[in-house]
């Protein structure tokens, strides 16, 4: 039979692994989001929604490129 600490380092290996994951959902999730909303014609600007009617601006590249360097995707 493990011991106690055999079972929590198993415990801890599970949560590890499936917070992992769940980062890595976030950041596919997040860059694809990302290149939902950039301008085609110009890949630099962002657009604040995929079917906004404002035109790519420098608050919403702002917002979005903060995002994804804060999650360590940029």
């Amino acid at each position: 039979m493990g011991t106690v600490a055999d079972a929590q380092q198993h415990d801890l290996e599970e949560l590890a692994e499936k917070a992992i994951a769940s980062l890595n959902r976030a950041s596919e999730d997040l860059v694809a989001w990302a290149d939902l909303v950039r301008d085609p014609d110009r890949p630099w600007a962002f657009r604040w929604a995929k079917d906004s009617v404002r035109d790519a601006s420098v608050g919403a590249c702002n917002y979005i490129l903060q995002a994804a360097s804060f999650s360590g995707v940029l």
